[in-house]
């Protein structure tokens, strides 16, 4: 008898263990809601801080996920090497006066360095221009639109650009994904830069286009290519 009762308490035990990893919490996503469009920050209103939370949004963002990408490497034109690289958004900041997250990535592949997203937009945080790291301004990068395509005025750095956007479908060895964002950023003779954004996910695949020093004509420096990821 005593056995019996041993196997099962065993068998109770195993089935307790089993309900735990089945019922255990999902840690809840939060969709950030502001919209912090041309807004101004000084930089004693931003400041580094520990976030251990995830949002969701256009793009999700936490220090827990992650994409991998296969990136083709170019000299001014001619291909050099393919290797694999990982993004990770790996540090989080706070905008004091509307109590922002922003998040840094360790990877560029066209997004914003420092990234917010609400549900139907991408934004970018950078320090103004001859201001000593003193001002930070916010801009809409990436968003959500209704038009079939969009042209507007944009610029790298202090370089004027032309910025278009269209509804796109793209195909990968990841998934074919549809109803993505296209964004071109382009510079005539200096720079274009292309990124397919998945809403949801993130970006699919980004090429950068660049006129090597001395020259006059864009030529492709880099091309990534998503080929996994990690959502949680």
């Amino acid at each position: 008898m005593s056995k019996f009762l041993i196997v099962i308490f065993a068998i109770s035990m195993c089935f307790s263990a089993c309900r735990k990893d089945v019922i255990a919490p999902v840690e809840a996503c939060i969709i950030q809601t502001g919209n912090p469009d041309h807004q101004s920050y000084s930089a004693s209103d931003f400041s580094a801080t520990n976030y251990s939370g995830k949002h969701c949004g256009l793009l999700p963002l936490s220090s827990k996920h992650y994409w991998v990408y296969l990136d083709s490497i170019f000299d001014n034109g001619s291909f050099v090497e393919a290797k694999y690289d990982t993004l990770r958004f790996t540090k989080t900041y706070r905008t004091e006066t509307d109590g922002l997250t922003w998040w840094e990535a360790n990877k560029f592949v066209g997004l914003p360095s420092k990234c917010y997203a609400n549900d139907s937009s991408i934004f970018g945080l950078d320090y103004r221009l001859f201001t000593s790291n003193t001002i930070l301004d916010a801009r809409k990068e990436i968003y959500q639109f209704n038009q079939d395509s969009l042209h507007y005025l944009t610029s790298f750095g202090d370089e004027a650009a032309i910025g278009r956007a269209l509804h796109c479908n793209f195909e990968s060895k990841v998934a074919t994904f549809t109803n993505c964002l296209f964004f071109e950023k382009y510079a005539r003779m200096y720079r274009r830069d292309q990124v397919y954004l998945q809403p949801g996910l993130g970006v699919v695949k980004y090429i950068r286009e660049e006129a090597p020093l001395g020259s006059l004509e864009i030529q492709t420096q880099q091309i990534s290519t998503l080929v996994s990821f990690n959502i949680q």
